[in-house]
């Protein structure tokens, strides 16, 4: 209980009112100072981070603008491989690959009806030596015709012909022949033993110039180990032909055994031309 005066009832304090005043006004004094050092150790932070944010912008634009640009030209070389010409070309490639499986696939089935029925007549007349014999040479027969089949299929060559307007003309080169022809099955295939590149390089140009459209052609040379020192001779000739020598040219190397066609297969070397 503080004190009171002589006569008076009102309690006496210790502090007066401009000392309380005094004091409050002290501590939000020291209060707005504290809070005004703490923004600005804030502002000076934050201006910092902005100040580094933008140092860096330009660098980052640059990598974004690089990645974009390399993202662009992967997706352009991804639209040229697979542009709708090729997709054509593959799509006509595999109906032609799954046209010739469910041909095998049906010659197989057909040889097992075969075997099947050979086989009851062996069960039928297993006393008879001469209808095993029959079974045992069928079976044969056909696994080697199914071996020579597979055989074929691997030594021939195909192409994937993109759309243009120049047309391809293959001009397969061996030691023994030189044989020339065009995908269009009206075009007949031109056969010159080779005996004289010269000849044989003039036979061919008369040949090529009979074509339809001989101006817009692409010449492939399809080339055997035997006929590389031919072909030499027969392109150069072509390079300094003021005719044949502004028609693209593509140079293809093969096993002596392969064949672009059915129609160039070796064992036709002996027809003529």
């Amino acid at each position: 209980m503080g004190r009171s005066r002589r006569g008076d009832e009102s309690p006496m304090s210790f502090f007066s009112f401009q000392d309380v005043m005094m004091c409050t006004i002290g501590v939000t004094i020291v209060i707005t100072m504290v809070l005004i050092m703490q923004i600005g150790a804030d502002a000076a932070v934050v201006e910092a981070t902005e100040s580094q944010a933008n140092a860096d912008l330009p660098k980052s634009r640059a990598e974004l603008a690089s990645e974009a640009a390399g993202l662009k030209d992967r997706l352009n070389l991804a639209a040229q491989k697979k542009s709708p010409n090729q997709a054509i070309v593959r799509g006509t490639l595999r109906q032609e690959l799954r046209s010739e499986l469910d041909k095998r696939q049906r010659a197989l089935d057909e040889k097992k009806n075969v075997e099947l029925k050979v086989r009851e007549m062996v069960a039928l007349s297993s006393a008879d030596p001469s209808a095993i014999e029959a079974a045992e040479l069928i079976r044969k027969r056909d696994e080697l015709e199914e071996r020579l089949a597979s055989t074929q299929l691997r030594r021939r060559v195909t192409y994937l012909l993109a759309q243009d307007d120049r047309k391809p003309v293959i001009i397969e080169v061996s030691g023994a022949q030189l044989v020339a022809g065009t995908n269009a099955e009206q075009d007949s295939p031109l056969a010159i033993p080779l005996n004289d590149p010269a000849t044989a390089a003039a036979l061919l140009k008369q040949w090529i110039q009979s074509l339809p459209d001989p101006t817009k052609r692409t010449l492939l040379f399809v080339v055997k180990p035997s006929g590389i020192a031919m072909w030499r001779d027969i392109s150069q000739t072509f390079a300094n032909d003021t005719e044949l020598s502004s028609l693209p040219r593509g140079l293809d190397l093969i096993e002596e055994e392969s064949y672009t066609s059915d129609r160039f297969r070796p064992a036709a070397q002996g027809a003529k031309p």
